[in-house]
């Protein structure tokens, strides 16, 4: 089977066939070359020697997979972008490099990201929770408005400098408060920079006070 792995080879300049290529006389050349992998690899039964190693690479053979390869495509474009921009915070224009950092984020959830995998993109600086990062982004600038105002009575239209919808975001955390669905770690964070969780409650219990001042 070499010798048309040789063939193949010559004809096409590398030795990645499809799994399912087939030569002319009906040889599973695909399937060979897979198993060959799988061998070197430790994944499939068999033993190659070190000459059988060496002339299977004499005519291109990668011992990576196809997706190992693809994925090492990818890492290559988000580690230019990296060394260039600083971040990996693609724009929309980026659109092939944007969808591959989207899909290892989802990967990373589901656990199909390997240790390798992992360690290489978080130093290059992904962000793996994007929720959390840009919490804590707005988390931030409401803080800033608190230290400059004393308070974190915004109106929901507020809008920073920077452009952030800070009222909105405000707003937001009240809701999922109410809901329950905020935790407690970010509850005590925005207690602690004066968040009002009921203001009508707040409003009430200042006009009763107000009252009770004035009939003393």
């Amino acid at each position: 089977m070499f010798e048309k792995a040789s063939e193949y080879y010559h004809a096409y300049g590398n030795l990645l066939p499809l799994a399912t290529y087939k030569t002319e006389e009906g040889l599973s050349l695909g399937i060979w070359i897979n198993t060959q992998r799988g061998i070197c690899r430790g994944k499939a039964i068999g033993h190659l020697s070190e000459e059988q190693v060496k002339k299977l690479e004499s005519i291109g053979m990668q011992w990576s997979t196809l997706h190992e390869r693809q994925w090492d495509e990818g890492y290559e474009q988000a580690k230019a972008y990296f060394e260039e921009h600083g971040d990996l915070d693609v724009t929309k224009k980026e659109k092939s490099l944007s969808l591959w950092i989207n899909r290892q984020r989802s990967k990373y959830r589901s656990g199909e990201l390997s240790c390798d995998e992992i360690s290489r993109l978080s130093a290059i600086g992904m962000k793996w929770n994007l929720t959390n990062d840009i919490w804590e982004t707005c988390f931030s600038e409401a803080e800033q408005y608190f230290k400059q105002n004393n308070s974190l009575d915004i109106p929901a239209t507020y809008v920073t400098e920077s452009g952030l919808k800070l009222g909105q975001w405000i707003s937001g955390n009240k809701s999922a408060y109410r809901k329950n669905s905020l935790s407690d770690e970010r509850v005590k964070k925005l207690e602690l920079i004066g968040i009002v969780w009921n203001e009508v409650d707040v409003k009430w219990n200042m006009a009763i006070a107000h009252l009770k001042k004035y009939y003393k």
